[in-house]
């Protein structure tokens, strides 16, 4: 079975600037509502820290949580679907 869809979503994300060195981002976006076709819920948050090193190369380290549920077909095909990732983000940025 094949599953296509879209997801309506709002959100936000706030950047922290501590030090010239140091930032912290914060960010979440929630939808889905069962609007249409979408998942009858959905969210993504995420939590960063972000190291310059150096001019070019910037480290971020932090947490991400997405998840939705859907419901597709009716009756005897009806189909349940929940996903959830949840865990730590590690990443590296260079500053071209």
């Amino acid at each position: 079975m094949v599953q296509d869809w879209w997801d309506f979503m709002i959100g936000m994300d706030v950047k922290f600037v501590i030090s010239k060195k140091f930032m912290l981002s914060v960010g979440g976006n929630i939808g889905g509502f069962g609007i249409g076709n979408s998942s009858e819920f959905a969210h993504d948050f995420t939590y960063l820290n972000s190291f310059k090193l150096s001019k070019l190369i910037i480290i971020i380290a932090g947490f991400r949580s997405f998840r939705y549920k859907r419901v597709d077909g009716i009756g005897d095909e009806e189909l349940k679907t929940k996903v959830n990732v949840l865990g730590p983000v590690l990443g590296v940025s260079f500053v071209l």
